[in-house]
Formats: structure tokens, sequence, C-alpha cells
């Protein structure tokens, strides 16, 4: 393929010396003004060729601005290519085309557009992607393009611009959820002055859609300028540890639930003002120390939207004793065996309580239903969780209706 373009090239050479040779050959026989015109007239041409040559793609200055690094699933977000020249040079086109990284969808518009006869500086070309799986998504370069009027020569190169976008589990809202009440002395269902008697405040941030009005500091917000809100920390023990499943044979839609769920919740804790820590059974997420709510709760999304299925050896156990004094713990799983309810049972205490919300994506099998139901008669509260009319709905009833 190398040898075939550079035959291409070597032709396009040839055939430019020998049409450039063949006119001043006629304007040598020929004589006048018209032949000397198209001489001269061909040679300007070339000329302006021969500088697009040599005019180097470091003289073009890319960027690329995300309109939001984080999204989440499903959700949208513009992406703006700007592209400038240091020093003014005619170009009879310029393309430009983003690489956009697997787990983006596009919404209709190109990542990448060609514009003749670019006269502006900077140029601007906008296009938009949609999240369509969580993680990690790095943009790595823009390819760039040009080329002279009688397409004999070509120019394509890479500029290497990483961005990166983080795509964040879907959020839906949460119906029926009263697990952990009875355990915690505050609940989500407490006014808001009464909750915020219960918390110290640990700093002020920037007012975001959902925050509470009564948590608005008006004081800093008259200096600011702008909307800002209390953050508060716990002086009870009304929180919780979310522990998620991840490690084994796990199906991936089921696992993806999981997530889903998980991110659902902790949506809903941080609504409520309520503290989580959260782990995942591999210990693979950064556990960062109870910082203000807000910056911790938005840490569990991101390590939710990066989370993966691995094969190694589950961690429940360990996690179990290093959070032995806390009263109430969530395990989210797809999947429970004897070995799970082996870990949980030793646990169980008229103090504390663990909830495991069983998130199948199939029918349980006969022995999962045993091991559900041991675990039940042990103590342990056991959750159904069923997706309805886009709300996640947690059915704790007894019987046929836990495996429905």
């Amino acid at each position: 393929m190398n040898v075939k373009r550079q035959l291409l090239k070597t032709g396009k050479l040839l055939s430019i010396l020998f049409m450039t040779g063949a006119l001043y050959a006629y304007a040598m026989f020929q004589g006048g003004y018209v032949s000397w015109f198209l001489f001269y007239s061909v040679c300007g041409v070339l000329i302006v060729n021969f500088l697009l040559c040599i005019y180097p793609f470091r003289l073009f200055h890319l960027e690329r601005t995300l309109d939001n690094n984080l999204i989440h699933l499903g959700e949208t977000t513009e992406v703006t290519l700007t592209i400038r020249k240091k020093y003014p040079f005619p170009l009879l086109f310029i393309s430009m085309y983003d690489s956009v990284p697997g787990g983006l969808n596009g919404q209709g518009t190109p990542p990448g557009t060609i514009t003749f006869f670019p006269h502006t500086s900077p140029l601007h070309y906008t296009y938009h992607i949609e999240g369509g799986k969580r993680g990690d998504h790095v943009f790595s370069t823009i390819a760039l393009g040009t080329g002279d009027l009688f397409g004999f020569y070509q120019r394509e190169g890479e500029r290497r611009i990483s961005d990166t976008l983080t795509v964040l589990p879907k959020i839906r809202p949460l119906r029926d959820w009263r697990a952990l009440q009875e355990s915690n002395e505050v609940t989500g269902s407490v006014t808001a002055p009464f909750m915020n008697d219960a918390l110290s405040i640990a700093g002020v941030r920037d007012y975001v859609a959902g925050d509470r009005l009564t948590s608005i500091d008006w004081k800093v917000t008259a200096r600011a300028g702008k909307l800002v809100t209390k953050e508060f920390e716990s002086q009870s023990s009304k929180g919780y540890v979310l522990i998620v499943e991840n490690t084994g044979k796990l199906d991936e839609n089921d696992f993806e639930i999981q997530i889903e769920f998980a991110a659902s919740l902790v949506n809903h804790s941080l609504s409520s003002g309520r503290p989580v820590t959260f782990y995942d059974t591999a210990q693979t997420t950064k556990t960062l120390e109870m910082e203000t709510q807000g910056a911790y709760h938005q840490h569990i999304f991101k390590e939710l939207a990066r989370l993966q299925k691995t094969e190694g050896e589950s961690q429940l156990s360990h996690l179990l004793n290093d959070n032995h004094n806390v009263p109430s713990i969530v395990y989210i799983t797809s999947r429970f065996t004897s070995r799970e309810r082996q870990c949980l049972e030793p646990m169980l205490s008229p103090t504390r309580d663990i909830v495991v919300v069983y998130t199948p994506g199939h029918s349980a099998t006969d022995i999962e239903r045993e091991e559900l139901n041991k675990y039940r008669q042990s103590g342990g509260s056991v959750l159904l969780l069923q997706l309805s009319g886009g709300k996640y709905t947690v059915d704790d009833k007894e019987g046929g209706a836990l495996f429905a």
C-alpha cells in the first residue's frame, strides 16, 4: 500500500514537471502575451503548492472543548473543535475529524467537517455525542487534511489532544425504599430543619439543581453574587456502608443493573442528606476519607462509572469485618450462594442490619431461593429490585413476591 502511494506521488510530480515544461516550450515558440501569461500563472500555482508542501501543521492550533466532562448514561454533550492559523496562508480547503471513542454514540452530526476557502480564524465546528456506555472515554487525536487546487498534492496529519469524558451510570428514582429506617436515627423522610440540626456545617459549595433551598447560605450568596449551599457532616450514626458485588461469574446485564441501582441509591441518599461509604467486593475502588457530602457522593458516582467485573476472589468477609461497628450495610448482588450467606450471617445482630438487595435480571434459581430464605430466617433483610415505569421499586414482601 505504501509503495502504491509512493508511485502515485511520483507520477503526480512528473506530471507537474511535464506540464510546466510543455507550457514553457509553448511560450518560447509561440511567444505573445497569452502564452507567457499561462506560463507565469501556472508557475504561481506551483509556488503556492510548494509553500503548501513546506507549511508545517504545527502552525495550526487545535482545541477540543467538551461542554460537560461528566454526563449520565443516555445523556448528550456538545463537542466543539477549534482550529486557528498562527500565520495567514491561502488554503483551498481544510478538514478536521475527531476520533470518537467506542461507547459514545453520534447524534446525526459527523465528528468532523471540510471547510472550503477558510478565510476566518479561528474556525469552529460543533457536534453532539451520547453516552452509550458508562466509564471513562478518552479522546486521543484530531485528524487534519488539506490539499491543492488540482488534487496533485494532499497533506494529512494528526494532532494528539487528550480529553476524557466520564459517562456516569443512569440514575432512576426510587420508590418504596424503606430499608434501614428502623436501624438509623434519621431517615430521608425527616424534615429539612431537623436533618440539618443533626449535621455540622463542613463547608459551602456552588448550588446545583436538586439542593434543598433551606441549605442555601444566604450571607455567602450575597457576598459571592451566586447561589451557595451549605454542606454538612454527620454527627449521628445515620450513615451506612454500600457494598457492590463485582467478583466471580456475573452476567453482564445483571451487573449493569447492580451499578445502576447503586448509583440511584447513592443519589437518593444525597438528596436525603445521608452519608454513604462505598466499597466493591474486589476492593478496586479508591476509597476516600469522608469529606463533605457533595464531593464524596460525586467520587462514588465516578467509581461506579469505572467499576468492572473481575475474576478475583471476593473480599466480602474482610469488608464486613472492617466495618463491624457500622449499624447498617447494604449489599447489592445478582448472585447469592451459600458462600455469601455464610459471610453475612455471623455479622447480624439486633443492633445491626445487613440488607441484601437482590438484583437478578433472570428468574432466581432454586439454590438462590433456598439461600435467600435461609438468610431471611436468620434475621437478615432481603429486598427484590424491580423496574417499573422507569423507576425502581423495592419489594420486601415475603414468599413468592421475592422471586417473581
